[in-house]
């Protein structure tokens, strides 16, 4: 498989976990309130044990933060150096939004966390994308 397809495949795989998260465990969330229906509620009920902070909050922002970063590979197929750059672009593009959270310029918390989530996410896909080997 080519690194195009793994990284397309791992970004749409990441950005499906990060909007089931927001669906499951953020009831109150526009994505939650548009999906919700009596079938997503008794999907609710079997997640609650996996219910925590970490969870509901930070988790989501990782799998999203690891989708841009995989699609933007993807997209350039960079070698070591362009790669990094899109690790540090879908990093800024994260940190960028939480700051608007922070200034209240969108809805959100703008949390510190979250930061540090967009930076980890980043630093798996570049990672990950840099040991594959195209075949």
């Amino acid at each position: 498989m080519s690194k195009r397809t793994l990284c397309v495949i791992s970004g749409t795989i990441s950005l499906v976990v990060g909007g089931a998260i927001y669906i499951l465990f953020r009831e109150n969330s526009h994505i939650a309130l548009f999906f919700n229906n009596s079938f997503i509620e008794s999907v609710r009920d079997i997640f609650v044990p996996l219910s925590n902070n970490v969870t509901k909050y930070y988790l989501a922002d990782f799998f999203w933060g690891f989708s841009l970063c995989a699609y933007l590979l993807a997209l350039f197929l960079p070698k070591t150096r362009g790669a990094i750059l899109c690790g540090l672009t879908a990093f800024l593009c994260g940190t960028f939004w939480e700051i608007l959270q922070f200034l209240k310029a969108v809805s959100g918390t703008g949390d510190l966390i979250d930061v540090v989530m967009y930076l980890l996410a980043a630093t798996l896909a570049v990672i990950l994308f840099l040991k594959e080997k195209e075949k």
